[in-house]
């Protein structure tokens, strides 16, 4: 088996382009309306 090497400082550019591309389609998909918690009480 060979090594794997990982480059954190890729890793986190990988990964914050996809979260951003998540939030952005989340966004897009609740019509830019912030979810809210009804009280209860």
């Amino acid at each position: 088996m060979t090594a794997l090497i990982l480059d954190g400082k890729h890793v986190a550019q990988l990964t914050e382009a996809e979260l951003s591309e998540r939030v952005t389609t989340l966004k897009a998909q609740s019509k830019a309306e912030h979810p809210y918690l009804p009280r209860c009480w």
